[in-house]
C-alpha cells in the first residue's frame, strides 16, 4: 500500500505534467529560435534574381511617349482596334500621362510570345521584364518619338495553404517577394502550424520541386528558395495536436479539471482517514 505522502506526491505530479502538456504549443510557435536573444547579428541573405517569364504568365504592357501628335495617332488607331491598348490623357503642356490601372494584359502563348497591337510579336519567354521593356521601345522607337515601355506581372500569385490564418492566392505587388511576405500576406500561422517544417511547392523546368523548410532557423533566408517566383506555393503542416484533436482548448480544460478534481477528491479522502 502506497502511504498518504506518496499517494499525494504522484497526484501533484499528475497534475504537474497536465500543465506543461497545455503549454507546450505555445512553447514552440516563436520564429528563428536560434537567434541568442539581446543580438544583433548580419546574415547574408540569398540572392535575388530576376523573375523570367513563362509560358501561361500574365504581363501589364503600355507604353507612354512625348510626342503628342504620335500619342494622338496611336491613340485613335488603338480606339478601333480590338479592346483597348493603351490609355492616354493630355495636359495643357502637350505631354502624356499613363493610366496603369487600365493598362492592358497579354497571356504569354505556348511558343513563349506576346502581340501587341500596332507592334507585332515579342519573344517573351526566358527573359526578364526589364529585357522585354527595352525590346518594346527599341521596336517603338522606329514608329514613334521617345517612347516608354512599361511591363509588369499581372499573375504574381502565390497559393498558401494549411495551417495559416487567410488561406488562398496571395496576390503581390512587385517581383521582389520572400517567403515572409506571402506568410504575412495569408495571415501569418495560425497557433497549430508547424513551423519546423513547410513545404515550397514550384515548377521547374517541367518537374515539380516539392523543398521542406523550417521558420525556426535565420538559415531560411540565406535558402535558394526564400525569394518566390510566380506561381510557388507554400504549403504549412498542421501539429500533431491540431491532427489529433480538433479542439484543442476544451480538450485542455477537461483534463485540467479532471486532475484537479480527482486530486481534490483524493485528499479529502486521505485527510478524513
Amino acid at each position: 500500500m502506497l502511504s498518504k505522502r506518496a499517494l499525494v506526491y504522484i497526484l501533484f505530479y499528475a497534475f504537474i505534467v497536465v500543465l506543461n502538456t497545455s503549454c507546450k504549443t505555445y512553447n514552440n510557435i516563436s520564429y528563428f529560435r536560434d537567434v541568442p536573444d539581446s543580438s544583433d547579428l548580419l546574415i547574408k541573405t540569398a540572392k535575388s534574381r530576376s523573375l523570367l517569364i513563362e509560358k501561361g504568365d500574365i504581363l501589364s504592357v503600355a507604353i507612354l511617349t512625348l510626342d503628342p501628335s504620335a500619342n494622338t495617332i496611336f491613340s485613335q488607331q488603338v480606339s478601333s482596334s480590338k479592346g483597348s491598348f493603351l490609355n492616354f490623357a493630355d495636359n495643357s503642356q502637350g505631354l502624356t500621362t499613363l493610366n496603369t490601372s487600365s493598362s492592358p494584359t497579354y497571356n504569354v502563348d505556348q511558343d513563349g510570345y506576346i502581340g501587341i497591337p500596332l507592334l507585332g510579336k515579342f519573344k517573351a519567354l526566358g527573359i526578364s521584364t526589364d529585357s522585354l521593356r527595352n525590346e518594346i521601345e527599341l521596336k517603338a522607337s522606329q514608329i514613334y518619338k521617345s517612347p516608354i515601355a512599361v511591363v509588369r506581372f499581372a499573375n504574381l500569385r502565390i497559393g498558401v495553404l494549411g495551417e495559416v490564418n487567410k488561406p488562398g492566392v496571395v496576390l503581390l505587388t512587385n517581383e521582389r517577394n520572400t517567403i515572409l511576405d506571402a506568410l504575412t500576406a495569408a495571415g501569418d500561422l495560425s497557433i497549430y502550424g508547424k513551423r519546423e517544417n513547410l513545404i515550397l511547392i514550384r515548377d521547374s523546368a517541367g518537374f515539380t520541386r516539392m523543398k521542406r523548410f523550417s521558420l525556426s532557423s535565420k538559415d531560411l533566408v540565406s535558402s535558394d528558395i526564400f525569394y518566390l517566383k510566380q506561381n510557388d506555393v507554400i504549403y504549412v503542416q498542421p501539429d500533431k495536436t491540431k491532427a489529433a484533436v480538433l479542439d484543442q482548448d476544451k480538450l485542455r480544460f477537461y483534463s485540467l479539471l479532471t486532475t484537479g478534481v480527482t486530486l481534490l477528491a483524493a485528499l479529502i479522502y486521505l485527510f478524513k482517514r
